[in-house]
């Protein structure tokens, strides 16, 4: 009567298939040695949990003890005509599963042997370059710089499989949205504005959850529905409000994470504000940036009573893969006659085409976004730059630019002030 054993990050689950009963120990605690245990059954009639609650394991090996639980599962897999349970051995599953799971707790998942270990590769990639597969990835920027839309641009995008901003995803999976910030309705009007933009209905595997308190306090209930709905990106608006009080310490941010790493399967895109003073870095803990895997920074402009928002996205962090660069899109609003939203259109566009990114982008990326509509004399190319932000290079600056990036640009073996871009 060996059981079906499965170690999760937070609960060990123990299934008897001939006797239909499955025990899950969950919430360990070292200090007091105390568990949270489920004990379910799908045996005809009485199929469903059984008992639930915590119980102590120095109390649970005395007589008293086991006495205790053995009663309340009996009492409970009883019935005055129908003793549907009565050949399950509770003393001997509960002294048996719980040493296993307290030996398991304690010492923690073994060692592999990384030989044995399937490589990523290509795969890591969820949507390029948006979401490494399996992790923590963030978008954070200021307030109403597009930050939720672009999350449910994305959200779209993986569970429809219609790439609305350019990007196609790798699969399609299920998605669901925990929310600390606005409710259903607004959610719903942003998701039906982008399918109605991308020509698409609405798909119908965006879950919605709205979220009242700290994750701590709900992931039971969110792991619970992880699995039931199979999703498979999990996104958190937003990080701050999500840790609970206290969003600068960095223990906050370190259970926050523990917690979101607990969603076993899940690809998790979170949200987050920026840093005080600093629009360049998340907000709170240094460890917001040390746990995700991919961090892209958020910046927008528009103009007033404009309906199009740009925005600029820039990375932040990356740690498995190259260095990506600007991403920028233009997001057209349409609205009603009532000036209801209607629908949200994405637009990639060059960084080179928004004013501020051109001002603050190296001398070689402004001679490579010129070189892009073909080859030319080096006075020219000095004379285009110009022409686009009033400030002429030195001709020597410039050639010494393209040089040093000899991968991206060459000249011409004919005239060497002729310059264009490698193949």
């Amino acid at each position: 009567m060996n059981p079906n054993i499965t170690y999760l990050h937070d609960k060990h689950i123990f299934d008897y298939p001939d006797l239909e009963v499955s025990l899950t120990y969950s919430d360990y605690k070292e200090r007091d040695e105390t568990m949270y245990l489920e004990v379910e059954t799908s045996r005809f009639p009485k199929a469903g949990l059984l008992y639930a609650g915590k119980f102590a394991y120095d109390t649970l090996g005395g007589n008293s003890g086991m006495k205790a639980w053995t009663d309340r599962l009996t009492d409970r897999s009883t019935d005055k005509e129908i003793s549907f349970l009565e050949d399950v051995d509770w003393h001997s599953i509960l002294l048996t599963t719980k040493q296993d799971s307290l030996t398991r707790w304690r010492k923690g998942a073994p060692s592999v042997a990384l030989v044995d270990v399937e490589s990523a590769g290509a795969d890591k990639w969820l949507l390029f370059p948006f979401l490494q597969q399996g992790y923590i990835n963030i978008i954070f920027g200021d307030g109403g710089t597009g930050k939720s839309t672009l999350a449910q641009a994305i959200a779209v995008t993986l569970a429809s499989g219609h790439p609305v901003m350019g990007a196609d995803a790798s699969k399609t999976l299920n998605v669901m949205y925990l929310d600390w910030e606005e409710e259903a309705e607004a959610h719903r009007e942003i998701v039906e504005s982008i399918c109605r933009g991308a020509s698409i209905p609405i798909p119908p595997n965006i879950r919605y959850r709205r979220m009242d308190r700290a994750l701590a306090g709900s992931i039971r209930g969110v792991r619970d529905e992880v699995i039931a709905h199979d999703i498979g990106l999990v996104i958190v608006d937003s990080i701050g409000m999500a840790g609970g009080a206290d969003p600068e310490r960095a223990g906050t941010k370190i259970g926050l994470f523990d917690h979101l790493r607990t969603l076993k399967g899940c690809t998790i895109l979170a949200l987050d504000h920026i840093a005080k003073g600093d629009n360049s870095s998340p907000y709170g803990s240094v460890y917001t940036k040390n746990q995700a895997r991919l961090i892209w920074n958020v910046e927008s402009t528009s103009d007033e009573d404009s309906t199009k928002l740009q925005i600029t996205m820039r990375l932040n962090k990356i740690n498995r893969g190259r260095k990506i660069g600007r991403r920028a899109y233009s997001l057209q609003y349409e609205a009603d006659e009532n000036d209801a939203l209607k629908a949200i259109s994405f637009e990639r566009m060059d960084v080179m085409e928004i004013p501020k990114e051109r001002d603050r982008s190296e001398l070689w990326q402004l001679a490579y976004y010129e070189l892009k509509k073909g080859q030319m004399h080096i006075n020219d190319l000095v004379t285009a730059i110009k022409d686009r932000d009033g400030t002429a290079p030195k001709v020597d600056s410039l050639r010494t630019a393209m040089k040093r990036r000899n991968g991206t640009f060459q000249s011409s073996a004919m005239d060497p002030n002729i310059w264009q871009l490698k193949a």
